[in-house]
Parts: C-alpha cells; sequence; structure tokens
C-alpha cells in the first residue's frame, strides 16, 4: 500500500453511490487509471470540480496493492480548460479526444508520449477555429502511437513509392485500406476487395498535412468541403475499425 502523486487528465466520470465519482484518469506517471473519488460529488467537495471530465489535476492517489484498487484522497485542480466548456462544439470535440484515449488505453499503460499529445491537443482545442482539423490530426496520431500507424508514403502490398506526382492529378484514383491501414497501388488493385476505398491526391494530401503538420499550421489549411467530408469518413472508419466499440461521441461530432 501506497501513496502517489502524479498529474493526470480526467477521461472519464460517472457518478456512484451518494456523493462519490468512479473516474478513468490519464496520468502521467502511471498511465492509465480507475479510481474511487469517494465524496466529490458533494457540494463542499474540495474534489467536484477537479474529477470532472477533460480536466487535468495533480491528483493523491492511494494504491492498495492487495486489493489492486486505487482511491482519490487529494487533487489540486491545474487546468479546467474552461474555453472548452463554455463552447459547446469544442468540447463535443474534446469529449471525442478523451473519449478516444481512453476507448484504446489499457490500464497501467504508461506512455508519456500520450499524455503530452493529449494535453497539447486540449490546449488546441480552446483557441482553435476549425477544432474538426485539430480533431482528425490528433485521431491519426494517437492512433500511430497505439500501433495502428497508417502507411501513407508506399503500397502496403507491394512496398513501392508513392510520391505526390504519381497522384497530382485531380483525376487520378489510389485506394485505401483500412484493414491494412494504409494506401494500395493500382498495380495492387482487385476489383473483388470490396473494402478498398477510392481516394484521390486532394485527399491523401490532406492525410498527409494532418499527420505531419503543427496545430497552429493544420489550422491553416484551406481544403476544399468534399475533400473534407471524404477524409473525415476515412478517418472515422479507420477508427471504429480498431475501436471496440462504437464511440458515441464520434458520432456526435460528425453531426456538428
Amino acid at each position: 500500500m501506497q501513496y502517489q502523486r502524479t498529474h493526470g487528465i480526467v477521461l472519464y466520470s460517472r457518478k456512484t453511490g451518494e456523493v462519490d465519482k468512479y473516474l478513468h484518469i490519464y496520468s502521467m506517471e502511471l498511465g492509465k487509471v480507475k479510481a474511487m473519488a469517494t465524496g466529490s460529488r458533494k457540494i463542499t467537495a474540495k474534489l467536484l470540480a477537479a474529477t470532472e471530465p477533460v480536466t487535468e489535476t495533480e491528483f493523491m492517489l492511494y494504491l492498495n496493492s492487495k486489493t489492486s484498487r486505487v482511491r482519490v484522497v487529494g487533487g489540486v485542480l491545474k487546468n479546467m480548460f474552461n474555453p472548452l466548456k463554455t463552447n459547446i462544439t469544442k468540447y463535443s470535440y474534446a469529449c471525442a479526444v478523451v473519449n478516444l484515449v481512453d476507448s484504446l488505453t489499457a490500464e497501467h499503460d504508461k506512455n508519456t508520449h500520450k499524455y503530452v499529445l493529449l494535453k497539447r491537443t486540449l490546449e488546441l482545442l480552446e483557441t482553435a477555429k476549425r477544432p474538426d482539423y485539430i480533431y482528425l490530426a490528433f485521431a491519426l496520431r494517437f492512433m500511430k502511437l497505439c500501433g495502428y500507424a497508417l502507411e501513407l508514403s508506399k503500397c502496403v502490398s507491394c512496398e513501392a513509392e508513392i510520391p505526390n506526382d504519381e497522384i497530382s492529378k485531380k483525376s487520378d484514383i489510389i485506394f485505401f485500406s483500412l484493414k491494412e491501414r494504409g494506401l494500395v497501388c493500382k498495380n495492387c488493385y482487385n476489383e473483388a476487395d470490396f473494402e478498398l476505398i477510392g481516394v484521390n491526391a486532394q485527399a491523401i494530401s490532406f492525410l498527409r498535412q494532418l499527420s505531419k503538420l503543427s496545430g497552429e499550421e493544420v489550422e491553416k489549411l484551406e481544403i476544399p468541403k468534399k475533400i473534407e467530408e471524404l477524409v473525415e469518413n476515412l478517418i472515422r472508419s479507420y477508427i471504429n475499425e480498431y475501436v471496440p466499440y462504437s464511440l458515441k461521441t464520434q458520432m456526435f461530432v460528425k453531426t456538428l
């Protein structure tokens, strides 16, 4: 049995008992932790705001090695991300972000890069003019950290390089495989494979930019509406391929 201080972002919060909360926290030092916050729903509780979803808190946790249970015994609120919580669109995308992290992260899976990406994405969403672009860029990068990276530079079948000039014409069509997580060149295309999705040069370019550019640069992109919709649907299908259940927040932000 021991006490552990850790910085964490609340991914999920559920009411339990009369005044308690059951939390999923992604922490810098311990990875994903499931913990009970006793009494945190009381109006006078110090942990009332600090245990809300999409909130960064410095937690004091009590770890019971005998039962493997974790209890929140204290906390100092670090960032409420208030601009997100006063804007329904931004908050919806923030919820989609933490929902994806929660869904694809095993308990005690510690990864500093994931934590930094999560926190930075929430910070970008606070001032974002294109929260949809920030979410898509986050999704691609987070899936990569989870081991589900997309191959966007060469064919996943024959491994032939697919440079930009090969798909430079708007009429050029190349194919995308959700199952194999990447591009399929014309030579490897099989008409009998109904899982393949046809995409054009602009869509591939947008995907590559989302994968590599900074958040500030992503927001400056000017993409035709049809290409936006194509890439959004592709990324959502890609996420659904590897998330064990349907993400309600992902379906909701699709309607925004």
